[in-house]
């Protein structure tokens, strides 16, 4: 519910910082626009020597999130989410 890691493709720089995010998840046709969050961290996970394309993970903390965002995330979770079964 605090955040995400995000993986993308890009280059060995770091995408531009935000404060917003929007987050789409297309199995599901589901949206959340607007998330306040701010990036924890930003590394390189794959890098080929002969592979142009580098693909990078990103960790975001969301920021102080609506009712509604809460509420719509916490059902994203509990419904979609693999790994939420609990101990």
């Amino acid at each position: 519910m605090g955040g995400v890691a995000i993986s993308y493709s890009g280059s060995n720089e770091p995408l531009n910082e935000s404060s917003e995010l929007d987050l789409f998840f297309g199995k599901i046709s589901f949206c959340f626009t607007k998330i306040p969050f701010k990036t924890i961290s930003d590394v390189v996970v794959n890098e080929a020597l002969f592979n142009p394309i580098i693909t990078r993970l990103r960790g975001v903390q969301f920021g102080q999130l609506t009712p509604l965002h809460a509420s719509q995330l916490e059902y994203v979770i509990q419904n979609h989410a693999i790994g939420t079964e609990e101990v």
